[in-house]
């Protein structure tokens, strides 16, 4: 389940293409809305042209307006070298222009991080540089958890298209690494009087559930997380996610149930949502021809 850029975490940065490609309009910057505490992952982004251009990993400490220039708590690949918490790593840049695609493989678990230009790049500027075989990784211990992705430029006119797993890579995922960025499937049906939680392995992983809460049971995700629901929520079941990110129904929130966030999220409900039950937070949905503004709690019935 592939992530996006964030329009809420940016800094003269335009987005389009579904909030894939960022355009500066100043020294700007843009973090992905997923980010990971842990595992093994691997995305592209190609380069649109004209001023220097920044993309790798960084934390939600790094500031996007001078992360360019001065890349603490990020490590980027930017004019030909690659910074990492504002060091220079000696030997290891990587040059690329307009046109060029960058492949970034980063091992959140154990701390390092791999470069190149294009399927036929070397890794890290080394012919023998491998994030298969954890060879010739840059540390990013510095960093800490979780990371985002992230992209920078020094001006107006900078852009980055990223795939973060949504379409064919142009490059070949090292054996081992997630072959996407974002969020982490969950296939199945939480029975009756059962829970799921999102923060298992990472707690920047979501929830996505493709079956039924059965009744009495409940998906609960923690900050950060994304929970997604293919299937119904039954009687007197409940789907709760925190800030920042949102609950996505595909079909009924049934009698006595509910879908719930706190603070600055959205509930995307396809489908009806029936007597005595509830979607609440920021929401944004259809009920009977009508629409339920943002900020706005939904009770059917």
């Amino acid at each position: 389940m592939p992530t996006t850029w964030n329009p809420l975490d940016l800094t003269a940065v335009t987005l389009s293409n579904g909030n894939l490609t960022s355009a500066t309009t100043a020294a700007g910057g843009v973090r992905s809305v997923f980010s990971a505490s842990a595992g093994k992952w691997y995305w592209e982004a190609t380069f649109g042209g004209f001023v220097y251009p920044g993309i790798g990993m960084a934390n939600a400490s790094a500031v996007l307006s001078t992360a360019w220039n001065v890349p603490t708590n990020a490590a980027i690949a930017y004019a030909g070298s690659i910074y990492i918490n504002n060091v220079s790593q000696s030997g290891a840049g990587v040059n690329y222009t307009t046109g060029d695609t960058m492949c970034i493989a980063v091992d959140i678990t154990g701390h390092l991080i791999w470069f190149r230009n294009g399927a036929a790049g070397n890794w890290n500027n080394s012919g023998t540089a491998n994030p298969a075989t954890g060879t010739g990784g840059l540390s990013i211990t510095a960093l800490g958890t979780p990371l985002y992705a992230i992209d920078v430029a020094n001006g107006a006119n900078s852009n980055w298209t990223a795939n973060f797993g949504g379409s064919t890579f142009v490059g070949a995922v090292p054996s081992g690494f997630n072959a996407f960025f974002g969020p982490l499937p969950f296939f199945g049906r939480i029975g009756s009087q059962s829970s799921a939680r999102g923060s298992v392995t990472t707690s920047s992983a979501a929830l996505a559930l493709l079956g039924n809460i059965a009744a009495r049971s409940k998906a609960l995700a923690a900050p950060s997380l994304i929970l997604r629901i293919g299937g119904r929520i039954a009687a007197r079941s409940a789907a709760t996610v925190w800030l920042p990110h949102r609950v996505n129904v595909a079909a009924s929130i049934a009698t006595m149930s509910s879908a719930t966030l706190l603070q600055r999220n959205a509930v995307l409900v396809a489908a009806r949502v029936t007597t005595r039950s509830r979607a609440s937070g920021q929401v944004y949905l259809t009920v009977g021809g009508g629409r339920a503004q943002y900020g706005v709690t939904i009770n059917s019935g």
